[in-house]
């Protein structure tokens, strides 16, 4: 992969920032560090986010096992948050290293443009997303490979980034950011602020240990966590034109959803000229109904994949067409 540098016990991600913004509306955030095991060293450093200055810096000291602690830092009027993900000893950060697949018509002819664009993924890291997802079919249905959803899904969102990356700035909100219903906010480090997608690519690789599936669908809480990146942005003019939000998800939302509020929250995001792209994954097709409201409202459609080789190409070349 382009702009990747992967060292033997040691990986060190450097980010630039993007353009200048303005530094009345920052937020700083320090990482802290977690137990010391055979993973090695784990170091990221973040882009300036939209909506202000924010430097985002993550530091384990790794292993298996280990706990990597993020603070939040509360600026003027705010109290500082504390997250303490577990990273999973058995995950192998390289199964997400992967060629592009090369991608539909629509994103080919937006890349040949050069328009650069700029948008959030909001993604779905809930306990169901353990679920499998066969990628390679062999004649004997005992021997084909499979990996979990959130795998799938991750080198499909990653795969459709790295031919682009140079023209793409992305920021992603996980959900739920803890074991139950809770959602950190854009601005903390347990997400991902906005960044280029060459940082966010490496990112995301090295800290895919602590992000494992876990917890319950608190949709209407993500949501809230994109509007207030977006309102934020906005209100400092620095809301980049395209822009767009992407939501990556393999079922019904719970933890007391309320998707009136969702979809006001979408149709407002489509006023501003924002659309939603709306993908569901394995395990979504009952929430058909839910998935598609979410895409009228933001004026696409929804693409739904079955948990096949070709699914995770049909996402893949889905995603790409949005960038």
């Amino acid at each position: 992969m382009a702009n990747r540098l992967f060292v033997v016990g040691v990986l060190v991600l450097q980010g630039a920032c993007n353009a200048p913004l303005p530094s009345n509306h920052s937020t700083s955030t320090d990482g802290g560090g977690g137990a010391t095991g055979s993973g090695g060293t784990i170091g990221a450093d973040a882009a300036t986010s939209l909506g202000g200055a924010t430097t985002h810096s993550t530091q384990s000291q790794g292993g298996a096992g280990g706990t990597l602690t993020l603070v939040a830092q509360g600026g003027s009027g705010g109290a500082a948050a504390t997250f303490t993900p577990t990273s999973d000893p058995n995950f192998d950060p390289s199964v997400l290293v992967v060629d592009p697949i090369p991608v539909v018509d629509a994103g080919t002819a937006l890349d040949a443009d050069g328009v650069h664009s700029t948008g959030i993924v909001i993604f779905d890291r809930s306990g169901s997303m353990e679920g499998g997802w066969t990628t390679a079919e062999t004649d004997n249905p005992d021997s084909a490979v499979s990996v979990t959803k959130w795998v799938a899904a991750s080198r499909a969102l990653l795969g459709a980034l790295e031919p682009v990356q140079d023209r793409v700035t992305i920021g992603a909100i996980l959900f739920p950011s803890d074991d139950g219903c809770g959602v950190a906010p854009f601005g903390d480090p347990v997400q991902f602020a906005f960044m280029p997608a060459s940082q966010f690519i490496e990112q995301y690789i090295a800290l895919s240990p602590y992000n494992q599936p876990q917890g319950n669908t608190p949709l209407t809480l993500a949501f809230q966590a994109a509007d207030q990146a977006i309102q934020a942005a906005t209100s400092q003019g620095t809301l980049p034109d395209p822009f767009f939000v992407m939501l990556l998800t393999d079922g019904e939302p719970n933890c007391g959803s309320d998707m009136t509020q969702v979809l006001a929250l979408v149709a407002s995001w489509r006023e501003q000229g924002i659309p939603t792209h709306v993908f569901g994954l394995p395990g979504s097709e009952s929430a058909r109904i839910v998935l598609d409201s979410v895409a009228q409202a933001g004026g696409t459609q929804t693409l739904v994949v079955p948990g096949t080789p070709q699914g995770a190409a049909d996402l893949q070349g889905g995603i790409a067409a949005v960038f």
